[in-house]
C-alpha cells in the first residue's frame, strides 16, 4: 500500500513538471477570439448576405409587385410574377440560414451570427407564407389555426424591426473591430 501511495505520488509530480513545461496553444477560457478569426468570420457572413440579398432589379420588382396590394394574389401576370420572386426570396433566405448554421460561432459575434440566423429563417418562413396565402387567401397557420393572411403584415413588420437591430449591431461590431462597413 505504502509503495503504491509513493509510485502514485512520483507519478503525479512527473505529470505535473510535464505539463508545466508543454506550452499551451488553446485559448484560455474568457481570451478573446483573435482578430483575424473575427475578420474572416465577417467575410464569410458577408459573403452569405449578398448572396440572399435582393439585387436592385428584384428589389424594384418586389416593391413594385408589393404596392400592387391585392391583384398578387388574384389570377393574372401579377400573380405569376410575384409568386416566381417569393419562391426565389424563399430559396435565398433558406439557404443563408443554413449557412449560417455552418460559421463558426465566436463569443464576440454570437447574438449578431444568432440575429441574422432568426432573421433569415424568419425571412424564409414568411415569402413561404406569401406563396400560401397567394394559393389560398383562406389557408391557416398550422400552430394557431387562424388565418395567416392576417399574420403577414404583422410579420412583416417584426422581420424589419429585426433587421434594423441586426444592421446596428453589425455596424457596433464593425466599428469595434475596425471592419469596413457592409456593401452590396
Amino acid at each position: 500500500m505504502k509503495l503504491e501511495l509513493q509510485s502514485l505520488c512520483l507519478a503525479l509530480v512527473v505529470a505535473l513538471s510535464v505539463v508545466g513545461s508543454v506550452p499551451i496553444t488553446a485559448p484560455a477560457q474568457g481570451q478573446q477570439t483573435p482578430i483575424a478569426k473575427i475578420k474572416s468570420w465577417f467575410a464569410k457572413y458577408d459573403d452569405i448576405r449578398r448572396q440572399a440579398q435582393m439585387n436592385p432589379t428584384e428589389r424594384a420588382k418586389a416593391d413594385t409587385l408589393l404596392a400592387k396590394g391585392i391583384s398578387i394574389v388574384m389570377p393574372g401576370a401579377d400573380k405569376v410574377e410575384s409568386a416566381q420572386l417569393f419562391q426565389v426570396l424563399e430559396s435565398k433566405n433558406s439557404q443563408a440560414a443554413d449557412q449560417m448554421k455552418q460559421l463558426a460561432l465566436y463569443p464576440e459575434t454570437a447574438d449578431l451570427h444568432k440575429g441574422y440566423f432568426k432573421y433569415f429563417s424568419d425571412a424564409a418562413s414568411l415569402f413561404g407564407d406569401y406563396l400560401r396565402v397567394q394559393n389560398n387567401i383562406m389557408t391557416t397557420d398550422p400552430v394557431t389555426g387562424k388565418p395567416l393572411m392576417g399574420q403577414l403584415l404583422n410579420r412583416k413588420k417584426n422581420l424589419e424591426d429585426l433587421d434594423a437591430a441586426n444592421k446596428a449591431m453589425d455596424a457596433d461590431l464593425r466599428n469595434q473591430f475596425g471592419i469596413p462597413p457592409y456593401r452590396y
